[in-house]
């Protein structure tokens, strides 16, 4: 069992809202750097699904 401060909940939830609220870079049109999060799964385990 956790016992949470209720003050402590509401300034984790009010700074993830800011967080989300917050404007992300863009990628430029002609970047084509694209990830899959597959990829760091698979090198993390040390295991390779490709053939």
């Amino acid at each position: 069992m956790t016992i949470t401060d209720p003050a402590h909940v509401a300034a984790a939830q009010g700074a993830a809202v800011k967080q989300f609220q917050r404007p992300h870079a863009t990628p430029a049109p002609d970047d084509d750097m694209e990830r899959d999060l597959a990829d760091y799964t698979t090198a993390r385990s040390g295991s390779s699904t490709a053939a």
